[in-house]
């Protein structure tokens, strides 16, 4: 180490944390303690030691003595995790992250063309962005459709009920059941195709 190097935090008046400076070898770290509810760890790892499993042993202790559910990992950690650009060793970083569920939170570069500057965070409230594209697609294939004949039809096992594609109406979605069973006298019921077994749904 140098005389260039360490952690500082700084903790807002009113707020209830402890500290402490767990060992961390080839590198500082700071552990803070937030109201007994969040845990925020402040790391900094000099640039003078090429290889990182020796740092990346002592954040797997640290992270494995830290039992809450809230975490907070940030710091200049030095080792590149840019998407595209990950090394070996930033690959072993990531998959420690991973393994103790902490989610990357910058993804983009923050030093030149490369990411080095973290902030991990683990937590149980997430927000996560669902795309309507099923809900969507089935809602247009069942357009006109009147959804309980349909059930009643499948489930009086009375034919074959015809898949659903493009806009259907109700009489070609579902087809009467005395209409049906002449069509089964006149001729072989014939091979089931995809569009028979329901991949037709939604072309």
């Amino acid at each position: 180490m140098n005389q260039n190097d360490g952690v500082i935090a700084y903790v807002r008046s009113g707020i209830v944390a402890s500290a402490k400076e767990p060992d961390c070898s080839e590198g500082n770290c700071l552990v803070l303690n937030i109201e007994e509810s969040c845990v925020v760890i402040c790391s900094y790892r000099p640039t003078g030691f090429p290889n990182p499993a020796n740092y990346l042993n002592s954040l797997a202790r640290i992270l494995k003595n830290t039992p809450q559910n809230t975490i907070i990992l940030t710091g200049d950690i030095n080792i590149n995790i840019l998407p595209g650009n990950v090394s070996v060793s930033g690959a072993s970083y990531i998959s420690l992250m991973v393994y103790y569920g902490l989610v990357q939170g910058i993804d983009k570069p923050t030093r030149l063309e490369s990411c080095i500057d973290h902030f991990m965070v683990k937590t149980k409230t997430a927000a996560v962005d669902v795309e309507p594209y099923w809900p969507d697609l089935c809602a247009k294939a069942l357009e006109g459709v009147n959804v309980r004949d349909l059930i009643t039809n499948i489930g009086s096992g009375v034919g074959a009920v015809p898949a659903v594609g493009g806009a259907p109406t109700a009489a070609s979605a579902v087809a009467p059941a005395a209409e049906l069973a002449k069509e089964e006298k006149k001729e072989e019921e014939p091979e089931e195709s995809d569009d028979d077994m329901g991949f037709g749904l939604f072309d």
